[in-house]
Parts: structure tokens; C-alpha cells; sequence
């Protein structure tokens, strides 16, 4: 006996059927680079504005707003800095790893830094605050950028819990200690000038303090063209090449417009907070992302479950009433009637677990090609898989489809004992078609519908009208059989 084959065919459509003008429109639209390009023009275009207008006269008086905002920024920054440690626990990715600690370092900077000289008892020599703040910024930037450059590299040896909790507040305390111990010999950070507001001087940054600050928004920049030019389907990471254009040209306007005043508010912080903005809505999404990851895991783990219950316990069972049906009426026509309807219990069995053990990530043509497969090693008959190229099927659609295949393999492989079975999906103008063709022995579709067995029929009908669709069935004595759902 010839042993069955399986043959998969994949086609392409035809040039009347490309139309790549809007495929391309959507394709250049959703570019991972299009929101960082946007946010680096926004960026740009409003320090070109301030350039036109001054340093100071973009600022706005408000008693609390700067430290609101500076507060609001460091508790978003710790709380990314926390998801991003928990996606490198998860996936040990590089990138996660030094994001982690970057952000940390730009959280504890907000919150810890502004007061620390004054509980401390220490003199502000020569703006070491100032000092520490911008050191600390350029070593988180450092980081952040390295992290965008590793991308997915893995490592394989985790950090102990206590490093990565501590790590960043003991580096900013060690830089805090360096920067007070060198103030003597650092020049000041800030030269004020007659400009500005009565009582107000403006403010310049000293070369090598713009330098440092310049330094930094170049490593922001890095990151977020490394972050942009990466095309993923993870919306937190796609979040982080925007927030750092934004982040870029804070710092920028820092360096440009430096201030110390805390009753100021400038169009520096206004970006800051963009770029913190934009980190807060990728940590929402990261989180609703981790929980729905953790619910599908644990509906596909329960999906298995049953789908091995089903297997080891249903199916096992109804192969033995079959097998001592068989043996006990050898010549009765009720036997043949018992072993129908055993055959098709386990047809039905053997596709409810098939059901529960297929993922919605899989493609379809993918579940077809598994299916014709499993049926023409059953039933010793060859089976031929043609799918076309751009034929999209939705989750819900799958199983009904693919339920209407087997039975139909199955039909023409039990009643019609076809030799060769051809399984097509393919579209015709704006209609999806699956069609299941056989060169059995055929039937009478009108007697067949009015006996006990036509319920797989009515099954299959129901099934494609449930789409919603239609179904259409072609059978001629000696010629074969056509099944066609059209969707």
C-alpha cells in the first residue's frame, strides 16, 4: 500500500492583484521612526523658537510647579526603571538591564539630589549640586544609550536582587561624595549676566559645564535613534525613541538656558516632563502587556490541560468500545452503524483536542497544513495543500474552518474512498474561498441530508453560515466530491 503524502503548495497572487501603493502609505506611516522623527522636530522647533525669544522670557513664575514637576518626573522615572528590571528578570535582556539602571539613576537625581547638600549640613561650593546633577545625568544617558545599542543580547548570569535595588542611589551618593570633594577646583557651573528680569539675572553655562550637559543629550539622542531605527511589535519599546528625542532637547535647552531658580519654570522642563509623559504611558502599556501575557499563559496551560484529559481519557475509550464492537458483532448491521458513530466520536474528540492545543498566533495556513497532514496518515490517502498568499483569516474563523475540513477529508476519505484530496484557500475579487475537492465515488447529497448521516452536513453548513458565509456542495457518482465555503 502506498504510503500518503502530503504536498503543500503556496501561491502567489496574480499582478493584477498587487496593489502596493497603500500597503506602502501604511507601511511608511506606522515606521517605528515616524514618532521620534516627530518629537525631535517638535523639540527643535521649540528651541529654535527660544533661541528667537531669549532664555528667560520662555519661563514661567510659579511658586511649586518646578518642584511638582521635578517630583512628578523622579517617581516615574523609579517606576520605569522597576518595569524595565522586571522585563530584564523576565527576558534578561542587555537593553532592560542597563534602561533599569539609567532611569534609576534619573529618578533618585529628581528626588534625592535638590535637598541632599542642605540635609547634610554641606556648602554649595562652586554649584557641586549643580555638579553632581549634571554628572549623574550624563552616566544615566551613558547608560541608556548603551542599553538602546545592546538591543535583545542576553545575559545569562542575573545580578543579585540587592545590587540592582541599591545600585543606582550608592552610585549617585558616590558621585555626590567625588563632586564635593573636587568643588574647590571645578569652575562655577553658571555665570549669571545683566540680562534678564529685574532681580533676575540670566544665566550662562560655563563651557566645560555645557559640554557636560551637551555630552549627555548626545547619549540621549543616541538612544533614541537606536530605539527608532529597531522595527518591533513591543509598544514600550517603540515609547523610548520619542521620549529621548524629547529628553535630547531638554538638555539642550538646559545647556542653552541653564536656571536655578526653583520658582521658574522653563521650556526645559516642559520637555522633561514631555519625555517623563511618554515613559509613563509605555510603563501603563507594559503593564496592561504583562498581565494579558499572563492571562493567555494561563488560559493556554488550562487549554492543554483539558486537551490531554480529552486524549488520554475520551478518546482512549471510545478506541475501545470500538475495538470490542467490532469483535463482538463481526456480521451485524448494527455494528457497522456503532462503529459509524464511534468513528465519528473520535473524529469529534481528536478535534476538540486539536482545538484546545492550537494557539491564536498560529497562522492558519499553518492549522491547515497540520490537519490535512494528521488525516492522510489516518485514512492512507494523499492530500494536497494549496493557499494563497494574502488570505486573511480571523482567530475566531479558524476553528470553524478548520472543523469543516476535516470532516470533509474525513467524508471523502471513510464514505467516498477517495485516493487524492486537494484542500485550496484562495480569493476570488473581494471573497475568500476554501474549497476541499476529492476524486471519490461521490453521493446523493438529497438522500444523504435526509438520514441520520447527513448531521455532518448540517454541521458544516451551520458552521460556514456562522462565518458569516456560505457553503456549497458539488457531487456527481464516480466523479468526486466539491465542499466550497465562501466568505
Amino acid at each position: 500500500m502506498a504510503s500518503p503524502r502530503l504536498l503543500l503548495q503556496h501561491r502567489q497572487p496574480s499582478g493584477e492583484q498587487r496593489d502596493w501603493i497603500a500597503p506602502a502609505a501604511r507601511a511608511a506611516a506606522t515606521h517605528p521612526a515616524v514618532p521620534t522623527v516627530a518629537a525631535g522636530l517638535v523639540g527643535a522647533g521649540l528651541t529654535a523658537a527660544i533661541l528667537a525669544f531669549g532664555g528667560l522670557a520662555a519661563g514661567h513664575r510659579s511658586g511649586t510647579g518646578s518642584v511638582v514637576l521635578n517630583t512628578i518626573d523622579g517617581c516615574v522615572a523609579l517606576l520605569v526603571a522597576y518595569l524595565a528590571h522586571g522585563r530584564y528578570l523576565r527576558e534578561r535582556h542587555l537593553r532592560d538591564r542597563l534602561m533599569a539602571h539609567g532611569l534609576a539613576l534619573l529618578g533618585v537625581t529628581a528626588l534625592l539630589l535638590p535637598n541632599l547638600s542642605r540635609l547634610l549640613g554641606l556648602a554649595d561650593v562652586h554649584g557641586a549640586d549643580i555638579w553632581t546633577s549634571a554628572a549623574v545625568r550624563f552616566t544615566a544617558a551613558l547608560l541608556i544609550a548603551g542599553g538602546a545599542l545592546a538591543g535583545t543580547v542576553q545575559r545569562r548570569v542575573l545580578a543579585p536582587r540587592l545590587v540592582s535595588t541599591i545600585g543606582p542611589v550608592v552610585m549617585v551618593l558616590l558621585v555626590f561624595v567625588l563632586v564635593h570633594l573636587a568643588a574647590p577646583a571645578l569652575p562655577d557651573p553658571l555665570v549669571p549676566t545683566p540680562a534678564g528680569f529685574p532681580g533676575v539675572p540670566e544665566l550662562v553655562a560655563s563651557g566645560p559645564f555645557a559640554v557636560l550637559q551637551l555630552a549627555a543629550a548626545t547619549g540621549f539622542a543616541l538612544a533614541a535613534v537606536a530605539f527608532a531605527s529597531r522595527a518591533t511589535d513591543d509598544v514600550f519599546v517603540r515609547l523610548l525613541g520619542p521620549a529621548f528625542a524629547f529628553g535630547t532637547f531638554a538638555l539642550v535647552n538646559y545647556a542653552l538656558f541653564p536656571s536655578i531658580y526653583s520658582d521658574w519654570l522653563s521650556a526645559g522642563d516642559v520637555l522633561r516632563t514631555v519625555c517623563y509623559l511618554l515613559l509613563l504611558v509605555g510603563a501603563v502599556l507594559e503593564i496592561r502587556r504583562y498581565w494579558t501575557v499572563r492571562t493567555e499563559a494561563a488560559v493556554l496551560q488550562d487549554r492543554r490541560r483539558l486537551a490531554r484529559e480529552i486524549h488520554d481519557g475520551v478518546v482512549q475509550e471510545i478506541v475501545y468500545i470500538r475495538m470490542e464492537s467490532q469483535a463482538m458483532l463481526p456480521e451485524h448491521g448494527a455494528a457497522h452503524r456503532l462503529l459509524d458513530a464511534c468513528d465519528r466520536a473520535l473524529d469529534e474528540a481528536r478535534d476538540a483536542v486539536h482545538a484546545l492545543a492550537t494557539t491564536h498566533d498560529e497562522r492558519f495556513e499553518r492549522q491547515l497544513q497540520r490537519a490535512a497532514h494528521d488525516l492522510s496518515r489516518r485514512f492512507d490517502v494523499s492530500v494536497v495543500v494549496a493557499t494563497h498568499a494574502h488570505v486573511d483569516v480571523s482567530a475566531e474563523q479558524q476553528h470553524a474552518l478548520i472543523r469543516i475540513v476535516r470532516e470533509a477529508i474525513s467524508n471523502a476519505a471513510r464514505h467516498g474512498r477517495a485516493r487524492r484530496i486537494d484542500v485550496r484557500l484562495d480569493r476570488h475579487d473581494d471573497q475568500r474561498v476554501l474549497s476541499v475537492v476529492d476524486d471519490g465515488a461521490g453521493f446523493d447529497i438529497a438522500a444523504a441530508a435526509a438520514t441520520a448521516g447527513g448531521y455532518g452536513l448540517t454541521s458544516m453548513r451551520e458552521r460556514a453560515e456562522a462565518l458569516p458565509g456560505t457553503l456549497t456542495m458539488r457531487s456527481t457518482a464516480g466523479a468526486g466530491t466539491t465542499v466550497e465555503v465562501t466568505w
